[in-house]
């Protein structure tokens, strides 16, 4: 993995990865496997299901997930405890951003750096779906293997 800017990016990206662990934990899904991290230039959120969170106050990103539909049906029936399949398109959006809340959130208390602001979440729905941010920093890209698929938790931080 590329070096992160600094020791707050360090903090970060180290608690946004247990956040996703102890989340998905929560949500009792039965195998999950840390894939590992490459880095790419942009942030972009390419699955079939994405949501994506702005960090701005003492330390400013962007971080967000992204997957395919099966899983996301999953880890939003998880959330919400309704069954996966009788999920509507307005229940993945709001399962999604919940889900990016949820790890942001986490990831902003484990990381201990104080002030960070979190936006409200944006979430990309659908098959040809494609969100694309040229930011500052390079994306750090952390693969999760979940009941035997991808999850992407992205972080330009």
């Amino acid at each position: 993995m590329k070096a992160l800017r600094n020791e707050n990016s360090q903090k970060l990206m180290d608690a946004l990865q247990r956040t996703v662990f102890a989340v998905l934990d929560t949500m009792a899904m039965s195998e999950i496997e840390f894939l590992g991290v490459e880095t790419q230039r942009d942030f972009a959120l390419d699955g079939e299901a994405n949501g994506v969170i702005h960090l701005t106050g003492g330390h400013q990103g962007l971080v967000g997930v992204s997957t395919d539909g099966i899983l996301a049906q999953l880890l939003v029936g998880g959330i919400t405890g309704l069954n996966p399949a009788d999920l509507t398109r307005e229940d993945l959006l709001d399962g999604m951003g919940e889900l990016a809340n949820m790890i942001c959130g986490g990831m902003k208390t484990k990381s201990e750096l104080g002030q960070i602001d979190l936006s409200a979440p944006l979430c990309l729905i659908g098959a040809d779906c494609y969100g694309l941010w040229k930011t500052e920093h390079a994306t750090h890209v952390m693969r999760f293997k979940v009941d035997e698929r991808v999850l992407k938790v992205l972080a330009s931080v």
